[in-house]
């Protein structure tokens, strides 16, 4: 099955400094025959903490992006909603009242995956 990783894991896999560096990468290399899979939600989340000024082992997000790009991933989801709030999946009222727009929304990210 291929394995959908989550931002902490890309970091991890990106940054040699990382506290969890090894034990990602030892993972990553045990399950690699299966693949793996990112998707829009997730380079962004790591492009946008990899190169912020704050972060201990800084990179260009020009940098990020290309060794996410380049990765040996199996699959990069197209999830066409790359947030939630990019599609009106709940109607923003204090009840959480079902709409249309709600149901398209969540018709949207089960096409998707999201």
């Amino acid at each position: 099955m291929v394995a959908l990783l989550d931002v902490n894991v890309l970091i991890a896999l990106l940054d040699a400094d990382h506290m969890h560096h090894s034990v990602a990468t030892d993972w990553l290399s045990e399950h690699l025959d299966a693949g793996w899979a990112s998707c829009p939600l997730t380079q962004n989340g790591c492009i946008r903490i990899l190169s912020q000024a704050a972060y201990p082992n800084r990179a260009p997000a020009a940098e990020v992006a290309a060794r996410l790009a380049h990765g040996n991933q199996r699959e990069a989801l197209d999830c066409r909603v790359a947030s939630l709030l990019a599609v009106p999946v709940f109607r923003r009222s204090r009840h959480c009242e079902r709409s249309e727009a709600s149901q398209e929304g969540r018709a949207a990210l089960r096409k998707w995956g999201c």
